[in-house]
Parts: structure tokens; C-alpha cells; sequence
């Protein structure tokens, strides 16, 4: 059934079908050709792996990129919130997810959304995080656009000392 590949299970099926070898294959090229940035770091949040995307965003080398090198990355005025939530997260926390800034090659920085959930071992102690970053500046940059629309909204409506009124009729 081909739908059933579009699945999680259906995906896991192809790749213990696959031949020997072939289903590391598939994973590199799902993994470096996906739109985010996945990532996969160990129990203790040491980044193991991650796409090569990461490093065209940020030119950095993978040097940098790798164990908590990627922390270089992150925008100073977010960083410590960003560090606060990871060691906030209990030992039996499964998801975590994050908005903050990287700079990007260039100089500049942009807004991205970090989520990952964690995959236990037999113990139950978190053997890996697998995660990925996604480039959601435009989405902040049209909030922060209304926000501020609606803020001068308020400070001219204010101003003017009239009263302001919504009202619906019904059709």
C-alpha cells in the first residue's frame, strides 16, 4: 500500500525492507534534504548530529555545530531562556519546544522554533533527543507588524477621546 509509507509505521516498514545499507541511505537523504533542520543530540543534549543545513544557515563550521557548540549560534539576549528550559525539563519530560534567534551567515540573526521529543532506553533514562529547527522569522516579523498596528490603533483611538464601538447585526 503506498499511502502507508507517508506513515510512520509505513516508513519504518520500507526501511527494515530496504537491503543492508540501503536504509541508512534513505535516512541521509530524508535527513540532509528536509526543509528543517533536523538534529539528534545524546541523553545529555550534546548535538550528535545534525543536518548540513544548519551550517549553510549559520556558517559555521561542524566543528562548531557539534556537542554544545551550537550554542555559539544563539542570540545573547536568548540564550539563557533557552538553557533555563533545557535544564527545566524533568526526567520524565518526552517533548520540549523553543523560539529564539540565530545569527545567521551574514551577521544578521533570524527567528526559529526548535522542537524535539526524547527516546528513552530500557531504563527509562533519555538515551537521545531528536529535533528539529525551523526558520519562522516571517511569522514573527507579521506578528510583531500587527501588534504594533494594533498598538497605534489603541494610542489614536485613545487621542482622540471618542469612543470606539464594534457591533455585529445580524443578517
Amino acid at each position: 500500500k503506498r499511502e502507508a509509507a507517508f506513515t510512520v509505521a509505513g516508513l519504518a516498514r520500507l526501511l527494515d525492507e530496504a537491503a543492508p545499507g540501503e536504509s541508512d541511505e534513505r535516512y541521509r537523504h530524508a535527513f540532509e534534504l528536509s526543509p528543517q533542520i533536523p538534529w539528534i543530540a545524546d541523553g545529555e543534549g550534546q548535538v550528535t548530529e545534525i543536518s548540513g543545513r544548519w551550517f549553510e544557515l549559520t556558517g559555521e563550521s561542524p566543528e562548531q555545530g557539534y556537542a554544545k557548540g551550537w550554542r555559539g549560534a544563539i542570540h545573547p539576549d536568548d540564550l539563557p531562556g533557552l538553557l533555563s528550559t533545557l535544564r527545566g525539563l524533568g526526567p520524565q519530560d518526552e517533548r520540549y519546544s523553543a523560539r529564539y534567534r540565530v545569527r545567521v551567515r551574514g551577521g544578521g540573526y533570524r527567528w526559529m522554533w526548535s522542537r524535539a521529543r526524547a527516546r528513552r532506553d530500557g531504563t527509562g533514562r533519555v538515551a537521545n533527543w531528536y529535533g528539529s529547527v525551523e526558520d519562522i522569522h516571517d511569522q514573527v516579523l507579521a506578528e510583531e507588524a500587527r501588534a504594533a498596528g494594533e498598538e497605534r490603533l489603541r494610542l489614536a483611538v485613545r487621542a482622540t477621546g471618542l469612543g470606539l464601538a464594534d457591533i455585529e447585526l445580524a443578517p
